[in-house]
């Protein structure tokens, strides 16, 4: 194999990866529902694949093969913690989210993201403004009335009829 057609896959390897990080991280945020041991895990995943230079295996189907490898990789390093810690990780117990279990899991997450944020941009800019301002930037209704001019009222109002929007939107049937 030629050292340029080597580094090619190793490239689309990448580009897979990364394409699929959210969904590797939903996967194993589902597993244990702990965010720092999932980027953790994820970061030496990726890096073991790497090592192991997993693009020059013959892998029918790359993608299932990340999934149920980092899957994996997640289990034992929550072994691991409960050996570090002392606690009582008996084997065979399920101390963790069955792989199809997980998997769906990350897969109606990541479904439910998308359609929060379609709805989301299709609020009116005003109550998309204040609802930003509101959950992600984590201001009170007095904060945003002083920074938009409006009564605080006005703007309880706009998060209201938002979120009512929002709501209405995540529960109506996708055709």
């Amino acid at each position: 194999m030629s050292s340029q057609h080597s580094h090619d896959q190793q490239n689309r390897f990448h580009e897979l990866f990364l394409k699929n990080y959210r969904g590797l991280f939903q996967l194993g945020f589902g597993v244990c529902r702990q965010r720092d041991l999932t980027r953790d895990t994820l970061q030496s995943f990726y890096v073991n694949m790497v090592e192991k230079e997993v693009w020059t295996r013959e892998v029918h189907d790359l993608k299932a093969y990340l999934f149920r490898s980092f899957y994996r990789q997640m289990v034992t390093e929550l072994k691991a913690q409960s050996r570090r810690n002392n606690s009582s990780f008996v084997e065979g117990e399920e101390h963790y989210m069955p792989f199809e279990e997980a998997l769906i899991a990350s897969q109606d997450q990541l479904f439910l993201q998308t359609r929060l944020k379609e709805a989301t941009e299709a609020l009116p800019e005003q109550q998309r403004k204040v609802l930003l301002l509101k959950f992600r930037d984590g201001m009170d209704y007095e904060e945003i009335a002083e920074i938009t001019g409006r009564s605080s009222q006005t703007i309880y109002n706009q998060v209201h009829q938002a979120i009512v929007k929002l709501r209405r939107a995540l529960t109506e049937k996708k055709e």
